[in-house]
């Protein structure tokens, strides 16, 4: 190989070269490496979102896992690193979003096929753009094995997955809050919300003997519960369930005494009302204490005709007039002009998150989450830095079901088929769902505490309360009135009999929980005959989760069949990509490669991707989906300022590498960088690591020229200060090596930086210039040149998984027998 290196180092010039070799030999496949390679090790790349360029973030990510991957390949080991591409499920729709609103038109007037195509269309092109960026970044992973999470097989095993765990229970379609965003009209996962720090007014109303503070006025019509602390002395003279009559925004109301724990008494007067329907704590009581919930504003942002003159407002228009209204019926009692708190809005566009109740699939997580904490208690986990262990445990001790449902188009499709109902009934009575099969096996009368409004000869649909399944039809034969005191506990009719009037009781108030109930309490009567639901009546609602399209729902027998247009959020199909990626469960890669080694990632989405990738990764193999977590910081500028257009701080990865070389770029992205710690970067710091690749590069341009070929073995003949210096240089591989096994590459880093500049060039080269004058052929300059070779060729291989282009690029004018290219010579220790 020619020893001429170029007067200067011209990244531009080798890297695209370099990379294109190393593609060309296929050793980024581990199938192709030569025939020493021992164990596998893996890695799989977190999949960049397939819609725009790669930041700066993404370039943290390549260059940590790169060196892990070239150490280990250098190593001997079978080194596997699978890249891949998100779909990038709602990320995509919002760039998509964009995109159509430039060109003047939006997603909710085209059809659905249509709409996906052309964002399919669009995302292949921008992964074409991210492939090339990660080639430029020097990511050595294979090609050959890319994966994309929308390729037909990964589709395939993301459906299947929800179809088995619905078939193990651990899937159920059901009515719950969520985060709406009211522009993008979907709901969002909490990663896909941010919360902000707002000034708003804070409200302080009358609400009978109680003064309650709100900032939302505008959601306070259908509040009729007074909740409060159980232990609040302020409040201990009201009893829960206590009922009391008030005049409220649109009249009198009769509201009821809760008392519940979630309270904060420090907040306002102690006192509040809530609004179950537009807000998540307060779902939660009414969920604890049986609640009725009522919908305020629709998903459009807009006040709902329970608003009266307000209905069809927006809720910043409503607010002010509402608080007018309340002033003047003299149940404002104060205002806080500048309230300061954090409001939840949606990450994209920033519109305020409104909560709303939709029905969505939810996936059960406490059985997977008691695993996954099992894992890591056992050691089978490690975290890298390991205080992040504990902020696992926090999470997944406090997990709560997981919405997988999304309103867009673009996505994974959820293998759910609904039985429509083409003639939605007019009249409804809701059983709750243990009691259906009570009705399908004879039951004929049920007592109500309610006036159903219902004649002889009505014709009522029969609603399942927790599904909103329809199963029958009831056609009723007799109504009359009676007390609790009056009812016959032994009545056939009713299918369920009581032992005594307290067992009444405490079952109508376990499915009345806010009616006060005693003996004495009126009970309406309702007898009927039933008549099941058949496939010649106009569907029941039933829902069904399967891979294919039933021929007849399995309530009904209705043909008329139609799938679920939600798609699944991007967290579920890449909360998989580990096993996925290797073509779990038969797939060859996956019975070599799965477990994984390691898995390196951003901290901030320990949360809401590492610790959901070891759930379901337990819960589809029943291993673990990889040994080691290693954590990365986020990425600052020089002032430890995040990175924002807005502030004019962001670097672009490609641009930086582009003007001072991908080698710098990957050097100052590193050194410093301590798992679990902000990464700071700055162009001055870039800049300053293409000097040290100018430094390797004209070290390399004198040691050429004197060494133009390899020592003459006989001659050489070490001193003791030789021996001391060669020590030295196996202290640092041994030093090396041991950083890198530990996740330590900052200090690798560093060390290599600071050996190479201060102690190599600047001592050792300046040792040998004497010796290098010598004599042609004599001991003391074949030796300078022996050691000089040594330490040269020795510390190119150590700064590979770091720097690999420039070191490639040396590595084959080296004068050295038997080389075979860097990327898989052996490593030094």
């Amino acid at each position: 190989m020619s020893t001429e290196l170029a007067p200067q180092y011209n990244p531009q010039k080798i890297e695209d070269a370099t990379y294109k070799k190393w593609e060309e030999s296929g050793f980024f496949n581990p199938d192709r490496l030569p025939a020493r390679r021992g164990k596998p090790f893996t890695v799989i790349m977190p999949p960049p979102n397939a819609n725009g360029s790669l930041h700066i973030g993404h370039a943290v990510f390549v260059t940590l896992q790169d060196i892990m991957v070239r150490f280990r390949r250098m190593q001997g080991r079978r080194a596997l690193w699978v890249p891949g591409a998100d779909h990038a499920g709602f990320e995509t729709q919002v760039v998509f979003d964009k995109k159509l609103e430039k060109e003047g038109r939006s997603r909710f007037q085209i059809p659905r096929e249509q709409l996906y195509q052309e964002m399919l269309a669009f995302t292949l092109e921008n992964k074409k753009i991210m492939e090339r960026q990660l080639r430029k970044l020097g990511a050595s992973c294979d090609w050959s094995r890319e994966k994309f999470t929308l390729d037909p097989d990964i589709v395939q095993k993301t459906q299947e997955a929800f179809v088995d765990f619905y078939n193990k229970g651990l899937v159920y379609r059901g009515e719950r809050i969520v985060n709406w965003c009211v522009k993008h009209q979907t709901a969002l996962a909490d990663l896909e919300t941010a919360h902000i720090e707002k000034k708003d007014p804070l409200y302080y109303f009358q609400y009978g003997p109680f003064v309650i503070a709100t900032a939302r006025p505008e959601t306070k019509f259908g509040d009729k519960y007074a909740v409060m602390h159980p232990k609040d002395k302020r409040y201990a003279a009201y009893k829960d369930g206590q009922r009391i009559d008030l005049e409220w925004i649109n009249g009198p109301i009769t509201a009821t005494i809760v008392k519940d724990d979630a309270i904060d008494m420090t907040f306002g007067t102690g006192a509040m009302t809530i609004t179950p329907w537009h807000d998540a704590v307060d779902f939660e009581i009414a969920e604890r204490h049986k609640l009725e919930k009522e919908q305020i504003i629709d998903r459009l942002g807009r006040l709902l005709p329970i608003a009266g003159e307000f209905a069809g407002m927006k809720i910043a228009d409503a607010r002010p007039k509402i608080a007018e209204k309340l002033k003047a019926k003299g149940l404002l009692v104060k205002i806080e002009e500048a309230y300061e708190h954090k409001i939840a809005v949606c990450y994209k566009c920033k519109h305020p998150i409104e909560p709303q109740i939709l029905p969505q699939w939810f996936l059960k997580m406490k059985p997977l989450a008691k695993k996954a904490i099992e894992q890591v208690e056992k050691g089978k986990i490690k975290f890298v830095p390991p205080r992040f262990k504990k902020t696992y445990f926090q999470w997944l001790g406090n997990i709560r079901d997981w919405n997988l449902s999304q309103q867009i188009t673009w996505g994974i499709r959820i293998p759910a088929w609904f039985c429509e109902i083409t003639t939605p009934p007019t009249r409804k009575m809701g059983f709750h769902e243990s009691v259906v099969p009570q009705v399908y096996d004879g039951k004929i009368s049920t007592w109500r505490l309610r006036d159903h409004g219902l004649k002889i000869g009505d014709v009522v649909t029969f609603e399942n309360s927790q599904t909103r399944e329809l199963f029958g039809f009831g056609t009723i034969k007799n109504i009359f009135q009676t007390t609790v005191k009056d009812i016959d506990l032994r009545d056939s009719k009713h299918y369920k009999t009581y032992k005594s009037r307290a067992e009444l009781i405490a079952a109508f108030k376990r499915h009345n929980p806010q009616r006060e109930t005693s003996e004495t309490t009126q009970v309406f009567v309702y007898e009927y005959e039933f008549r099941k639901i058949t496939a010649q009546d106009s569907g029941c609602g039933k829902v069904v989760a399967s891979m294919e399209k039933p021929n007849a729902c399995l309530g009904c027998h209705s043909p008329n069949l139609v799938q679920d247009p939600d798609v699944f959020t991007t967290w579920f199909s890449s909360g998989q990509w580990p096993f996925l990626s290797l073509g779990f469960p038969d797939g060859k890669d996956y019975k070599i490669f799965y477990p994984t080694d390691v898995m390196e990632t951003g901290w901030d989405i320990l949360f809401f991707w590492v610790a959901r990738m070891v759930m379901l990764g337990l819960a589809r193999t029943g291993k673990i989906p990889f040994k080691t977590i290693y954590l990365h910081g986020l990425v600052r500028d020089q002032d430890r300022q995040k990175m924002s257009k807005s502030k004019g701080n962001v670097i672009d990865p490609l641009g930086v590498a582009e003007q001072y070389g991908t080698d710098a770029l990957r050097m100052a992205l590193v050194i410093g960088n301590l798992p679990g710690n902000d990464v700071v970067i700055s162009e001055d710091k870039i800049r300053g690591y293409r000097n040290f690749a100018n430094k390797i590069w004209n070290a390399t341009r004198f040691l050429l020229l004197h060494v133009p070929t390899p020592a003459q073995k006989q001659k050489i003949k070490y001193t003791k200060n030789d021996r001391l210096m060669l020590a030295r240089l196996k202290k640092l591989t041994r030093d090396t090596t041991a950083d890198i096994e530990k996740y330590k590459f900052h200090h690798a880093a560093d060390r290599l930086y600071h050996f190479f500049w201060h102690y190599y060039a600047d001592k050792v080269i300046e040792d040998m210039k004497p010796r290098l004058a010598a004599a042609e052929g004599s001991t003391e300059k074949e030796t300078a040149k022996a050691l000089l070779l040594a330490f040269h060729a020795t510390l190119i291989k150590l700064l590979h998984p770091f720097m690999p282009f420039i070191t490639e690029e040396i590595w084959k004018h080296l004068p050295m027998a038997h080389k075979k290219m860097l990327l898989v010579e052996r490593w030094p220790l």
